[in-house]
């Protein structure tokens, strides 16, 4: 063959593979700009029409809104109420789907600390609880009330989602301060859900047992709380109700044994202002004062209440602290606020010999009479402190 021929028929044929792969990068370009998103900014309005749309159940919108850029994330302005968690309540399973397909966050909490699957099993919307659990949702989150989504689920009387949370894993025995599933099923009478959640393992049981609990640790039955805590009831039941009520009554024992047992030390009375040390404080449960102090309660109040370091050294029976603050010149006749006990009375209750013959010895007024009408000397008998009463 002619070559001249030869070599057109080449050139040819690279020129023919060369328009098919600029044919082929033009097709490719025009598919990405095709598939990428607009890049304008997206708006407050964007995200108020995405809630609009969802509470309308418009998924269409909603997908163009999501392909547009806004964030699956974003919160109302009233109420910072999640989009999945608006979704989920209204009960529009497609858009809840779509969103946690577009990344959102299924364990989001509104202002109000609630969540889309406490939302769900409130409403009823059993398949919105199943997306929402394979997509990750806490199952035993515990809101700002105290409760569960079981609960919202047993109060309202949604026998599947109940079965379907307890297959996931729900905790069946999580209190607040009306009981716990089941009690709240037994309110309502929803005796097919009381039926799931004892077999489930409920305590059925658990309202008794906190009663007695609460009334032991009320009345100084110091064997029934040991014995409630050994069969693993939580300390800190009804809002610390135990700890309380031994902490008003004055029961030493049981406050030690709820500490112990892990009782929170940092709650205030129910309805006022004033902690529960705070409370001891201005009390003069000096006993009560040093097992909160040993627990790691914060002190800084005792001395706004005209406590001094030489009566908190007294009450806890710090006698190397007493001679060193004496020794430094401190008042050994210097007067509480509330009660107007002093460093001498302190030490004659809870009955530290050394620490009383050290204060007298310093000069304390052994005749000092208190806001309640009592002196060392009454003090120490009522405690049955024989050798302080004879020093």
């Amino acid at each position: 063959m002619n070559p001249v021929i030869i070599v057109f028929l080449i050139l040819s044929t690279l020129v023919a593979s060369s328009a098919f792969v600029f044919k082929d990068n033009l097709i490719d370009i025009d598919n990405k700009i095709l598939n990428t998103p607009l890049t304008e900014e997206v708006t407050e309005q964007d995200r108020a029409n995405l809630f609009i749309a969802i509470n309308n159940g418009d998924l269409n919108t909603v997908q163009e809104l999501i392909k547009a850029g806004v964030d699956v994330n974003t919160k109302s302005s009233v109420g910072f109420i999640p989009a999945i968690m608006s979704a989920a309540e209204n009960g529009h399973l497609e858009i809840v789907q779509e969103l946690i397909k577009a990344g959102a966050d299924v364990n989001l909490k509104s202002l109000h600390t609630f969540t889309a699957l406490i939302q769900a099993a409130t409403n009823g919307h059993l398949e919105i609880v199943q997306e929402l659990i394979k997509a990750g949702a806490d199952v035993n989150y515990i809101n700002n009330r105290e409760c569960t989504a079981l609960m919202y689920a047993a109060e309202n009387g949604h026998l599947e989602i109940v079965q379907e949370l307890i297959k996931a894993g729900a905790d069946v025995n999580v209190e607040f301060e009306r009981g716990t599933a089941l009690s709240l099923a037994k309110e309502k009478n929803y005796q097919d859900i009381v039926q799931e959640l004892i077999k489930a393992g409920a305590d059925i049981n658990f309202l008794e047992k906190r009663a007695a609990f609460i009334e032991a640790a009320k009345n100084g039955n110091l064997e029934v709380v040991q014995e409630l805590i050994k069969a693993g009831i939580d300390v800190n039941t009804s809002n610390s109700e135990a700890l309380i009520k031994a902490v008003i009554n004055g029961h030493l024992e049981i406050v030690q044994e709820l500490i112990k047992a892990g009782a929170d030390i940092n709650i205030n009375i129910p309805g006022e202002w004033t902690s529960l040390f705070e409370y001891a404080v201005q009390r003069g449960y000096f006993e009560i004062i040093q097992e909160f102090i040993k627990a790691g309660a914060d002190d800084s109040f005792i001395y706004n209440q005209g406590y001094t370091d030489l009566m908190i050294a007294s009450s806890i029976g710090n006698i190397e602290g007493v001679r060193e603050l004496i020794k430094a010149g401190a008042d050994v006749n210097a007067k509480s606020v509330y009660q107007e006990n002093t460093a001498l009375m302190m030490a004659s209750l809870i009955g530290n010999l050394e620490i009383v013959q050290e204060l007298i010895k310093a000069g304390a007024d052994v005749n000092y009479i208190n806001k309640d009408g009592r002196n060392a000397l009454l003090v120490a008998t009522e405690r049955g402190n024989l050798e302080i009463v004879q020093e």
